[in-house]
């Protein structure tokens, strides 16, 4: 247990590290009791940012890893000793604590992480990027920014299992952070603005409260609520918009689907007063570096600027495999909307996908667990509104703004492109969250309380102390059940609780001028010896390049 949580407390002060290096020592930013948060959101994205950097020239090995932990504690150290900041170490407490309790005992996200996450993360630890990677694997094309952030956990000081913290931090991070809002904002009785941190918190424990199921979605769905926490703040400062860029591009890297905000970002934008300034803000010329960083990576794994869209290939690259590439483009839809399930198979998979010819066999099947799954936010939702409906004052008058119908309409549009292309819930569960809790907020904006309104307090106080109660009741019954087990990390080397500690060994293919890869048979790689594919390969080249490793399709 001990090693655990003081893993845990390694982890939250690399990352917070990475944070104020990025605000104090980059952008000459003050840290300040009120930034804590946002300083430690950005130390996720910075961190992400330094790890993409480094393995175009480096592993992120044990030494690399424990570069940046020393390098991060340092700036944590600085913050903490010379300006007497014990508050901030307390918070991390908080957060250990929070994290402690989501990830113990907990199973890694199956099967993905075993597929391709875990896999990822071991070629970052073994390797400098590799060219034409995606021949391997094709999801190999498609990662996520978050196996970048778990790779420097590989260092000296912490188990290697620890790689999976991050995400169960960030959890932690968000939860605190609704909870630090809504607290500042019903002490000054601000009940309007309180209301969409009430909301969050209580649909955010609900919906992300399982460890096991985060993959690389849940980290989308929190910074796409961070994203819209930001979007209708009504402290418009000088950073509002290079924030919202910021956190647009990390989600872009976090999931190629959320180019989606593109348009969104361009309306604001013009709204901007003196364009051109806010253009060479720290901020924004940081995200552009970032994402051109991150399209290089992509165009180097895997030929094209972002996989599996083969428009975005470039075809005479040797390393392109274009025909898989539109084969994964296509049955990519096809999956996320139900192909498993077409039991007739008189549509070819290209299409299934056109037309909605899809839409009877998702219906039958994936749109039974949406409702499962989001019927219960929608019935709390109501229950909500229906109660500040029989406590308002009165009904002011006031309409609306046009800006507020324009923020709707954008977030119903995202739900619409959601569901044409990629209709899973675990795609899709922020827009429905940001959409009906905006929906919650218009119609209850010109609601008006009285100041010595205790009705309010209390209907909130419920409803988040049994969000808390279930929360902590739920994930203490699965660690007392589990405590027989010994190794509170959760595994990542096999599903096989016995082999949980130890690397799985599998066949070495090796090429003739001493290029190799390891193919697991049909098994989940895990975490082993890299890289590593489940997929039989009989048409693969290898060679070096200026000491650069490149796979590519024999043509």
């Amino acid at each position: 247990m001990s090693e655990l949580i003081f893993a845990i407390l390694i982890v939250s002060l690399v990352i917070y590290g990475q944070g104020l290096a990025f605000n104090t020592y980059l952008l000459k930013c003050k840290e300040t009791s009120e930034s804590f948060f946002q300083t430690f959101f950005f130390g996720f994205i910075f961190l992400g940012f330094n790890v993409v950097l480094l393995n175009f020239f480096f592993p992120i090995n044990k030494f690399i890893g424990t570069l940046i932990l020393i390098f991060s504690i340092l700036f944590v150290a600085i913050e903490l000793f010379k300006k007497k900041k014990n508050k901030i170490f307390k918070k991390i407490i908080i957060l250990v604590i929070i994290s402690f309790f989501l990830i113990a005992f907990s199973n890694v996200y199956r099967p993905d992480a075993g597929l391709y996450h875990l896999p990822y993360i071991s070629i970052l630890n073994e390797n400098k990027i590799i060219f034409g990677l995606s021949n391997l694997h094709f999801r190999f094309g498609h990662i996520s920014i978050n196996q970048y952030i778990s790779a420097p956990f590989n260092n000296h000081l912490i188990p290697i299992e620890s790689l999976s913290i991050p995400a169960a931090l960030l959890f932690s991070l968000f939860i605190y952070f609704l909870f630090s809002s809504f607290k500042k904002l019903i002490k000054k009785n601000e009940f309007n603005n309180s209301l969409i941190f009430f909301l969050l918190i209580i649909i955010s424990i609900y919906s992300y409260n399982r460890f096991s199921e985060y993959g690389n979605d849940t980290p989308t769905h929190i910074f796409f609520i961070l994203l819209f926490i930001y979007i209708v703040s009504k402290n418009k400062n000088e950073e509002y918009f290079p924030n919202i860029i910021l956190i647009s591009t990390f989600l872009v890297l976090l999931k190629p689907f959320m180019i989606i905000l593109s348009l969104f970002i361009l309306y604001l934008f013009f709204k901007q007063k003196k364009k051109l300034d806010i253009l060479i803000k720290p901020k924004i010329i940081f995200s552009s570096i970032f994402l051109f960083l991150w399209l290089i990576k992509n165009l180097s794994v895997s030929g094209c600027l972002i996989y599996p869209i083969s428009s975005l290939c470039i075809k005479s690259l040797i390393i392109t495999d274009i025909e898989k590439t539109i084969n994964e483009e296509t049955s990519g839809e096809a999956w996320s909307k139900d192909w498993s399930n077409y039991e007739e198979k008189v549509l070819k998979i290209e299409d299934y996908n056109k037309k909605f010819r899809w839409i009877k066999t998702w219906q039958e099947n994936h749109f039974k667990i949406i409702i499962e799954k989001f019927v219960p936010i929608l019935i709390f939702l109501f229950l909500i509104y229906f109660l500040l409906f029989l406590n308002k004052k009165k009904i002011n008058r006031e309409k609306n703004t046009i800006n507020d119908y324009i923020f709707f309409l954008f977030f119903l549009l995202f739900i619409l492109l959601w569901f044409i292309k990629f209709p899973l819930y675990r795609y899709g569960s922020s827009f429905l969250i940001v959409f009906f809790v905006y929906l919650i907020i218009l119609f209850t904006k010109n609601f008006e309380y009285s100041k010595k309104e205790k009705n309010l307090r209390y209907i909130f106080n419920f409803f988040l102390i049994i969000a808390v109660l279930a929360f902590f009741t739920k994930n203490s019954l699965r660690i007392y059940n589990n405590l027989t087990l010994g190794n509170y990390f959760p595994s990542i080397y096999s599903n096989n609780i016995k082999n949980q500690n130890k690397k799985l060994k599998f066949q070495k293919i090796v090429f003739g001028n001493k290029g190799y890869y390891f193919f697991s048979n049909g098994k989940l790689c895990m975490y082993s010896e890299s890289p590593c594919t489940h997929v039989d390969l009989n048409n693969i080249v290898f060679n070096r390049t200026h000491n650069y490793k490149v796979f590519y399709k024999k043509k």
